[in-house]
């Protein structure tokens, strides 16, 4: 049976981890269709047979097309992590905390520019990327040794969409 293993880390005190696999028919189908692919060939197993998904597997199917313009496999699943402690402060957290404090970029909201705040404990090279919301990074720099103290960084509502 086809299938891959994923973790969630939420913070560095709680994860969750989880697997997904393909339909049977659709991973058989692309090793057929694509033996250069997949050498070895298609696995005989079908999730009733391998016991990776002994509690069933229908909420663990992730979708399966071919992508001929650029000549791939793309797979969707969508994975939703609940549950109690979510929040919390892990042992990086901690570590962080005694070197650096990011402040809250101020004003918030803003319209032309706001500023973030960073407080140093001791000197130490910095670099800050952004990302958005969709994990795309938006806006990046080394500022490269920096002293210890009060530091800001200024962004302009004018960021790019992609890395600089």
């Amino acid at each position: 049976m086809t299938h891959m293993h994923f973790q969630v880390h939420v913070s560095t005190q709680y994860s969750a981890v989880s697997q997904w696999t393909w339909p049977h028919a659709a991973v058989v189908d692309a090793v057929q269709t694509h033996a250069e692919l997949y050498p070895e060939g298609p696995d005989p197993l079908t999730p009733e047979q391998d016991f990776a998904f002994n509690d069933g597997y229908d909420l663990q199917l992730a979708s399966l097309e071919w992508d001929a313009a650029n000549g791939e496999y793309v797979s969707e699943y969508e994975a939703t992590v609940e549950g109690e402690g979510t929040v919390g402060i892990g042992y990086e957290e901690r570590r962080t905390a005694e070197v650096m404090a990011l402040g809250a970029n101020y004003p918030n909201p803003f319209s032309a520019s706001t500023a973030l705040p960073l407080e140093l404990l001791q000197p130490a090279a910095v670099h800050v990327t952004l990302f958005d919301l969709n994990g795309k990074r938006v806006w990046e720099r080394d500022f490269g040794q920096l002293t210890a103290g009060a530091h800001s960084f200024d962004l302009g509502a004018d960021l790019p969409n992609g890395p600089q």
